[in-house]
């Protein structure tokens, strides 16, 4: 849901270089990331997501709901401008609501 729409990632996904899993980033949000995207993730800036500075995002602070297997991709609108997919840009909205952002 981050990096999916990047064709060099969609290679990776066919030639099975990723695991996926489906996390809770933050409380009742989740996101399904390749592993490389999971362990990136903790360098966004906190602000991004309506976090304070000092309140990173971080890898061992997700919940693991579980590993995702599937032999196929969906196609899903992009941002011209931030280059993000739509269900990650939904999160991003979420998780601003959710800390008043």
């Amino acid at each position: 849901m981050s990096c999916g729409h990047v064709p060099e990632e969609l290679e990776h996904f066919r030639a099975g270089d990723h695991t996926y899993h489906e996390l809770e980033v933050f409380p009742g949000l989740s996101l399904v990331l390749c592993d490389f995207c999971q362990v990136d993730f903790s360098s966004y800036d906190p602000t991004y997501f309506g976090l304070s500075r000092d309140r990173r995002p971080a890898l061992h602070g997700m919940n693991m709901i579980r590993e995702v297997h599937t032999s196929e991709t969906r196609t899903d609108l992009v941002c011209p401008d931030c280059n993000h997919p739509l269900p990650f840009l939904q999160f991003v909205t979420s998780a601003r609501d959710l800390f008043g952002a």
